[in-house]
This record gives structure tokens, sequence and C-alpha cells, in this order.
């Protein structure tokens, strides 16, 4: 793709599913910039039906006359049916920014609820200047949407930890959600062996004996070793126990971590702590139900 053009894709993640103050690269050296596209269509939650349905990004009046008189007067202004540009050379913008009120229209309802203020701004990279956005300020506010097996699984405390996490990791601050993530290790860990050991499986019992023997020994680091092979086999699917990898960062000294070194530990954190959260779910749900049904059939 030409980097010098709008890039749609770019755009419209931007949109969907960035927080706020986090940035995408738009567009290269000559820039349509998107204050000027006009029924621009990207997915997004639709409040009056709480689904997401396809909105087209809408401007105001003040807005278009603007971006007409700017192109008229540099005599770039491209017109169609359903779209209109806006041409700016970036060389006049270099170092500046503006910034811009647009709407989502969503295309079922028809209303114009989605509401976005997006900075454009342009930044120097590897010797080239390049545009930019992202979102100063949205409404509905972005939220993070928190997988079925999490909510089933993390008790309310800690599913608002959780829901931190993810939104330091989607805005890229690594310390805070490298936090947060080892803070749910700590509290849950005991609570995800417990829910483990409920598991209707002929190791169920072992596991229960070695909780057991926990609440009056108390050797935590011994019993995430020992519990290891009376795991289920969709546990162990990782090769390690995923139990000591998360337990493993408890003693990390996140103080002496970089930003970087947080975020990388922070994203593979996140996706154990989900590999486990959605075993034990499944465990207990469909495959339990499952095996219920085979010994009926056996």
């Amino acid at each position: 793709m030409d980097e010098n053009r709008f890039n749609c894709d770019s755009f419209r993640t931007l949109l969907q599913s960035h927080p706020l103050y986090k940035k995408e690269r738009i567009n290269g050296e000559f820039a349509e910039i998107p204050l000027g596209l006009e029924n621009f269509g990207f997915p997004f939650l639709c409040i009056c039906q709480a689904e997401q349905q396809t909105h087209l990004l809408k401007f105001e009046e003040e807005t278009l006359r603007k971006m007409e008189i700017h192109a008229a007067n540099n005599n770039r202004l491209l017109v169609s049916k359903r779209v209109r540009y806006a041409f700016y050379e970036i060389n006049g913008l270099k170092g500046q920014k503006f910034t811009e009120k647009v709407y989502g229209e969503c295309q079922n309802c028809k209303r114009k609820r989605a509401v976005f203020l997006i900075e454009f701004f342009t930044e120097l990279h590897e010797e080239n200047y390049y545009f930019y956005a992202k979102k100063i300020g949205q409404d509905p506010p972005f939220s993070i949407n928190v997988d079925g097996f999490a909510k089933k699984i993390l008790n309310p405390e800690n599913l608002d930890l959780y829901k931190k996490a993810l939104m330091n990791l989607s805005s890229n601050f690594g310390i805070g959600a490298f936090a947060y993530f080892r803070r749910i290790v700590e509290n849950e860990i005991l609570h995800l062996l417990t829910e483990v050991a409920e598991i209707n499986t002929p190791e169920s019992m072992e596991l229960k004996k070695l909780l057991e023997r926990h609440e009056s020994e108390h050797a935590l680091s011994q019993l995430i070793d020992e519990i290891f092979k009376y795991l289920p086999d969709s546990l162990k699917g990782l090769g390690h126990n995923p139990f000591r990898l998360l337990y493993g960062t408890l003693s990390v000294g996140i103080h002496q971590l970089s930003e970087d070194e947080c975020f990388e530990k922070a994203t593979s954190l996140k996706f154990v702590l989900e590999f486990v959260l959605k075993k034990i779910y499944e465990e207990k749900t469909e495959v339990s139900k499952v095996r219920d049904h085979i010994k009926n059939l056996s």
C-alpha cells in the first residue's frame, strides 16, 4: 500500500478499539486528512441496542466549510457524491497539530450518539515526517471488554483489577499493567487451585488433599510444585506448570525493570493468566458436562 495515502484500516482501528491518547499512524508525505472523510464506515457499539453496528463518520457543517475553504485555497479539492477529501502537504504542518470533533452515526438506529475528539499531528520518524492521530475524548467512553470466562471465575474486586490491567496494557503502560496482573495473581492463585480441585477428574481427590495440607503448612511454593502432576491435561498444554509461571512473577522486582521490560512481562503474564482462566472455565462447564454424559452412555 502507498504509505502516502490515507490508511483506512489504521483509522478504523483508532475509532473502534484504541483507548484515549494511543496514537495511530495514518499517512505519509502527502495526507488525506480524515477530517474531510465523510461517510467513512467503521464498527462501533450502538448504545441504543447494546451491540456493535456499522457507523458512518459525520462532521459539523463548520468543519466541512473549513475543509472546503482550505482545500479550495490550495486548489486541491476532490469532491465526489459520497466522499470529500481535503489534501494537505505535510511540509506545511511539520510540528503542528489540530483537533477535530467528529460523530459516528449508527446505520441501524440512525442516531449520531458516538462522539470523538481527535487530535491530528505530525512526528519525525527515521528522518521523515508522518501524520498521526489519537483520540483525546470519546462518548460513550472507552471501555475494556472482558471475556466471559474471566467474569465467571474472578471475584468482583479482581475483575476490576483485571480491567485496569487490560486498560494499562492497551495504552502501553507496562509498569501499571504488570503491577495489576501481579496483584491478581497474588489474590487469586489459591482460589484458582481450589477451582481446579473442584473439576470432576480422577485426580480431584489428590488435589483436595494437597490443599487441605496447605491450610496447616502454608507452603504455597511447595503446593504449586506438587499439584502439577494432578492437573487436567488441558492445563498442562503449555508444557510447563502454568501456576509456577504465574507464581514466579511475584518475586520479580518490578522497580528494577524498565517500562518496556514491564510491558513485555505484562503481555506474557496476561496470556498465561487467560490460558489458566479459560481452561478452568472450560473444564468446569463444557468438558465436565461431556464427561457426565459419557458416564451415562458407558
